[in-house]
């Protein structure tokens, strides 16, 4: 099991402007195995984007950003830059033809969805929408409650998963399924209440545990990751741990112990958890380099 992650960068300091992006390949004990130049850019300093997600058949990886050059400025702003569902696969080649025309405008397009032809995008505006692999006519959105604002989403046990930030859209913040991989209206449920004092960035659900990164908004609250578990249909937090920035999250289990790997601007943190006594423990292994 190795790790893949987004790295930005810039000759200069990272700014709100279109940064270079690649993704880089990792061991689990945080040494590069090779990194693979993606065509479209993201905002450097947006910390909602790049949200990487690995299709069902574990083939490929995907994530969305921009049809920018390097150094264009108000990409994620602007209302004319196009929106790109981003593919890598596991030998390296790289799909950038799909355009979420029409969709993501003025606003963040924060990541896709990817499971054989098909792909979903998500963003800040226009809720989660479905397009064909190499389309520009996307249709949506799936989620037929029109929540927006999505942080994160994947595919866990064959379902669409997604994350819900705080503020407008008029819903609860939290993670929302829908049943199946649907391409067309479908209703999303709250799976995974949280408090509206906390704003959610990505996730990951291993068995009947989900981890979620979060950054609270008030001075009760930790900055890191929390771990739920469903025990007799509720959900409930049985362990945090602080990690500033915090924004997304991969793992696995290996029969004693999740295994998460987290993401913020500048590292990943590796973290053991034990399954039946919750408790954290984490070290760094990467450690971005300047610029990037």
């Amino acid at each position: 099991n190795n790790l893949v992650v987004l790295r930005l960068s810039s000759n200069s300091a990272l700014s709100s402007n279109a940064a270079s992006a690649f993704l880089d390949e990792y061991t689990t004990d945080g040494s590069l195995v090779q990194s693979v130049v993606l065509s479209s850019t993201f905002s450097g300093t947006a910390t909602s984007e790049g949200g990487l997600c690995l299709s069902p058949d574990g083939k490929s990886i995907s994530t969305a950003g921009y049809k920018a050059t390097a150094g264009t400025s108000g990409i994620s702003s602007s209302s004319t830059v196009p929106r790109v569902g981003i593919i890598v696969n596991y030998d390296g080649t790289v799909d950038e033809t799909t355009t979420f025309t029409g969709k993501f405008a003025s606003n963040n397009i924060r990541g896709s969805i990817v499971s054989g032809s098909d792909i979903w995008g998500y963003g800040a505006t226009s809720g989660l929408e479905y397009s064909s692999i190499g389309g520009s006519s996307p249709v949506g959105p799936v989620n037929s409650e029109g929540i927006v604002n999505l942080r994160y989403g994947c595919i866990f046990d064959s379902n669409l998963y997604v994350s819900r930030q705080k503020g407008s859209g008029g819903s609860t913040p939290g993670i929302y399924s829908i049943i199946g991989t649907p391409k067309t209206a479908s209703s999303a449920v709250l799976t995974l209440q949280l408090s509206t004092a906390l704003n959610v960035n990505g996730f990951v659900k291993i068995g009947t545990s989900i981890y979620v990164c979060v950054m609270s908004t008030d001075s009760s609250g930790t900055n890191g990751v929390y771990r739920y578990d469903l025990t007799n249909n509720l959900w409930s937090l049985k362990t945090s741990l602080s990690i500033t920035g915090a924004a997304h999250i991969t793992g696995y289990s290996n029969g004693t112990y999740n295994l998460l790997y987290v993401t913020n601007q500048s590292t990943i943190v590796k973290i053991e958890d034990s399954i039946t006594n919750p408790s954290m423990i984490s070290s760094i292994i990467v450690t971005a380099t300047t610029n990037s």
